[in-house]
């Protein structure tokens, strides 16, 4: 059976307004279709009203000739930088794939009360993740993100190095006598996503930006402490270190990304 495309025009005869034209070509698939011997042009019923025909073609109250979207997107936020390809199933549903890294090394980036020293951290967080992405008021730009990822690096790593003697009663200890000190804590595994996002999922042309807003719940923290020389016996303290940052589970994210439509 012949595909027939039935085209309601939004001008008083059969010639298309600028702006109906630039509607229907944003979407590929009916445009192409135009060009076809199936296309059965009808008078306006939509008479002069080119924000109804756009609300109800964007959202998919119709959709003629609808076929799925392809982008790929580069973003930046509190998770990192990475990249992701999204395709979408229907107007109101897509998904994305892709990862994220987030290298972050911050020489002396704080201090220990009462010891002279020098802290050094490092944040290591690598994911991959695939997130639905639902709209639920149609061409709102909207959007409901759900989710997960899985964590293949999620440490965080101080280095506490003495940079002065020290004294712990009556005995002064210099810097090469005390050694050093390192605390670790690891989130890897897999970490379910929630979130919102604001703009368009896909450009309408060729490129538009987005913003998400969500969060992940990682798994429960595994903490190491290692000493070396005097600092040693600070190692009987990780079932303490673990049990204080125990319900720090949730990573934020906030991020920007950068579509571009295939």
């Amino acid at each position: 059976m012949k595909q027939l495309i039935v085209i309601v025009l939004l001008c008083h005869g059969a010639r298309l307004t600028a702006n109906a034209q630039d509607i229907i070509k944003t979407q590929p698939s009916f445009y192409n279709a135009l060009q076809g011997k199936n296309t059965m042009v009808l008078p306006s019923v939509l008479r002069n009203n080119t924000a109804a025909f756009k609300s109800h073609f964007e959202t998919g109250s119709i959709i003629p000739g609808f076929s799925s979207k392809k982008a790929i997107s580069v973003f930046v936020g509190t998770q990192g930088i990475g990249a992701d390809f999204r395709y979408g199933f229907i107007p109101r549903l897509s998904a994305r794939i892709g990862g994220a890294i987030t290298p972050v090394d911050m020489p002396n980036a704080f201090k220990v009360n009462d010891f002279k020293s020098r802290v050094d951290l490092n944040v290591n967080f690598t994911n991959v993740h695939l997130i639905a992405d639902f709209q639920p008021f149609g061409g709102s730009g909207f959007r409901l993100a759900f989710g997960a990822g899985y964590f293949i690096k999620a440490k965080t790593k101080a280095d506490i190095t003495p940079t002065e003697a020290n004294r712990f009663g009556d005995i002064v200890y210099d810097p090469e006598t005390l050694g050093t000190l390192q605390m670790t804590a690891d989130w890897k595994g897999i970490a379910p996503y929630l979130g919102i996002g604001f703009l368009r999922a896909f450009p309408s042309r060729i490129f538009n930006v987005n913003i998400d807003l969500g969060t992940y719940y990682l798994t429960a923290p595994q903490t190491t402490i290692v000493g070396t020389k005097a600092l040693t016996p600070n190692e009987e303290n990780n079932a303490q270190l673990q049990k204080n940052i125990s319900g720090y589970r949730w990573l934020p994210v906030l991020q920007f990304n950068f579509n571009l439509r295939l």
